[in-house]
């Protein structure tokens, strides 16, 4: 059975996969080229949704005789989808989970960043000003009220994180229910009732049709005026339009990206002047090396796949989403 690793240009050595599962037949592709050859035959795909454009997307669907299995080595599966979806057939799996420690992390220390205003006392160093009678207000997050759109592995890292600040966490979820993380859970439904109680509100739901678009003009237009949005996510589930009206007209206080419409944002966009945004480039989940983890995710699916058991964490399958941990 072969196994297409489409590696393009990253430096990942999965040497150590290959040794574990000898039965397989492993093949690497780094360009388009090898692809389009080598997918001809394989009965597997193992490869980033961030290298799947439009033209190895266009080569899977073309090419691909008996592929059956894709599993990708990410979360998220919105950028395959956009560029044509997998070929007829396949079962998709992810490594949910893989990142979401670090992407909690990044998601605190945004907001962190904001109620402590560590850009502007930074600004202040640089300008050589002592700035400690100007710097109210200060914000303290005990006792403060998050919204966390999304609740699955990345949202409960979060909660978690949010709980040790003594914050009050909700949820919004189709499926996740209040336990000791999260007081109180409502549906996308009626996330303005959320939304009207949040001094944060932070963004870790995967693109999809219930969320693209999900934060817009309506819903800005019910978060308090001191709070801030924080999306981790992907950039459609924000109208980005909306967004920055509400930063320019300070309807919401504050606003912190790391991920955007287009990335990087054009330069004329007002994400590189608003004084009320904080940007990072896209990198929420990098941090330690995954490697290990991520090949061990891989390999355990794998013997699953060979022994013809249920995949974990199936996304994909029958040419549609799987709402599998109803997010």
């Amino acid at each position: 059975m072969k196994v297409l690793c489409h590696m393009a240009d990253r430096p990942v050595d999965f040497s150590k996969l290959y040794r574990q599962i000898p039965e397989l037949h492993f093949v690497e592709a780094r360009t388009d080229e090898e692809f389009g050859r080598e997918i001809v035959d394989a009965d597997i795909l193992i490869g980033w949704t961030a290298d799947y454009s439009l033209n190895i997307a266009e080569l899977a669907r073309r090419n691909a005789r008996q592929l059956k299995f894709v599993h990708v080595c990410t979360s998220g599966i919105d950028t395959p989808l956009k560029h044509g979806g997998f070929p007829q057939g396949v079962v998709v799996a992810n490594v949910a989970g893989l990142k979401a420690i670090t992407i909690a992390e990044h998601g605190m220390a945004l907001l962190l960043n904001y109620a402590r205003r560590l850009p502007e006392l930074e600004a202040a160093r640089r300008a050589g000003r002592w700035l400690r009678r100007d710097a109210y207000p200060l914000v303290t997050l005990q006792g403060l009220t998050i919204a966390l759109l999304g609740m699955g592995h990345v949202g409960q890292a979060i909660a978690k994180r949010a709980k040790a600040f003594e914050m009050r966490v909700i949820g919004i979820s189709r499926g996740y229910r209040p336990d000791a993380l999260v007081e109180e859970v409502v549906s996308r439904e009626n996330i303005r009732d959320a939304l009207r109680q949040a001094d944060a509100l932070m963004i870790c739901a995967p693109s999809d049709s219930g969320t693209l678009g999900i934060i817009d003009a309506e819903k800005l237009a019910c978060m308090k005026r001191n709070a801030i949005l924080i999306n981790l996510a992907r950039g459609d589930i924000v109208v980005e339009a909306d967004l920055m009206a509400a930063l320019k007209e300070r309807t919401i206080a504050a606003a912190a990206l790391d991920v955007m419409m287009q990335e990087p944002p054009d330069p004329s966009s007002p994400i590189w002047t608003l004084d009320n945004l904080f940007m990072t480039p896209h990198l929420a989940g990098i941090g330690r090396d995954e490697t290990e983890a991520l090949i061990a995710m891989l390999a355990d699916n794998l013997r699953l796949y060979l022994a013809g058991k249920p995949l974990k964490r199936v996304v994909f399958r029958d040419g549609q989403l799987v709402d599998s941990n109803l997010p």
